[in-house]
């Protein structure tokens, strides 16, 4: 029987420049950092760890790599705002003024943000069907 639907999820981010990338991550996301080791940086997160490695020569991918599921989306966004970085806007997508696509449906909120690396990184707020 295996063990990894039971197991804690770790989930890696690379990067050009771990300290750049440290620093936003705890700086202007808030993850609470847990440690260093010769090989990379781990933040803690909720039932899982955010694992940032430095690779030479790291291109970004151009799709979300990592997203939350936010209560207020328009408080996180305001927050990150106020820390200098920006919600991307996708030429197209019919974002709101703060970077927020709508869902069709009214149900899903999301915004994309860049990292330090151009990695690109989701928020959602999801409405419960009732």
């Amino acid at each position: 029987m295996t063990q990894i639907p039971n197991s804690k999820i770790v989930t890696f981010i690379m990067t050009n420049n771990r300290e750049n990338s440290k620093l936003f991550y705890q700086s202007i996301l808030g993850l609470e950092w847990e440690s260093d080791d010769n090989f990379g940086t781990i933040f803690k997160l909720k039932n899982a760890s955010l694992r940032i490695t430095e690779v030479q020569n790291f291109s970004p991918s151009t799709h979300p790599i990592l997203g939350w599921d936010v209560s207020d989306i328009v408080s996180t966004i305001q927050n990150i705002n106020g820390k200098g970085v920006k919600m991307e806007i996708y030429e197209g997508f019919g974002q709101d003024s703060l970077g927020i696509w709508h869902s069709p449906d009214g149900k899903t909120k999301l915004a994309w943000l860049k990292d330090t690396d151009g990695n690109v990184l989701c928020l959602m707020e999801k409405k419960e069907s009732k």
